[in-house]
Parts: C-alpha cells; structure tokens; sequence
C-alpha cells in the first residue's frame, strides 16, 4: 500500500464516520446527571455483592447475613 493509498483509506473513513453522526438522533440521546451515575453505580456494587454472597453461601451450611440498608 503506498501512501496515497493509505491517504485515501483514512479520508473514506473520515466520510463514513462524519456520517454517522445525525444531529436530530444525537439531541434525543439520554445523559444522566452525575447523581444518577452515583446512584446507578451503587446499585450495581450492591446487586454484584449480593450476587456473590448468594454464590458463596449457597452449597453451605451457614445462613445468609442480615442485610441491612442504610438509609440516606
């Protein structure tokens, strides 16, 4: 492949990314604000904790610990 080659390989490609791109889709895009990223994150450890403990204590003996939730 010779430089020219390659040139027009990345302007192709610029042209179909820049196409891509439709202004009326990209207004109705959802962005969550920084609260409901911190709160989506908390829930995700908390689902992904209890998912293990399940995991864990499930061909034992033992009983689950009490789950308590803190309130805010």
């Amino acid at each position: 492949m010779t430089s020219v080659d390659r040139q027009d390989l990345l302007e192709k490609l610029a042209d179909g990314f820049g196409r891509l791109e439709v202004p009326s889709l990209n207004r109705q895009r959802f962005l969550p604000s920084q609260s409901k990223v911190d709160d989506m994150s908390t829930r995700a450890i908390g689902a992904k904790l209890e998912k293990a403990l399940d995991r864990r204590l499930s061909k034992q003996d033992a009983s689950p610990p009490e789950v308590t939730e803190k309130k805010a």
